[in-house]
């Protein structure tokens, strides 16, 4: 399942984004969009294997707090 995370603090690195998914199941890929500094530009992607594993993910993350940003995270399938 294909997972959008926006909202993103422009620190953000893809380790950080694996923390906060790993408890919910099998993570494929993670995409981060970054800018010519190497800074997060606030958005990315992150491809988990199953699909109720994706949506319990989402349920549980959607608007929390992190890094002092409050994620927007929705499903795209």
């Amino acid at each position: 399942m294909k997972i959008y995370i926006g909202n993103l603090h422009h620190n953000a690195s893809e380790i950080e984004i694996r923390g906060l998914f790993h408890d919910f199941g099998t993570i494929l890929s993670i995409l981060l969009y970054m800018d010519t500094s190497g800074r997060s530009t606030g958005y990315g992607y992150v491809i988990m294997k199953e699909r109720k594993d994706g949506i319990a993910a989402i349920q549980k993350l959607n608007g929390i707090n992190f890094m002092n940003q409050f994620l927007e995270i929705y499903g795209l399938e």
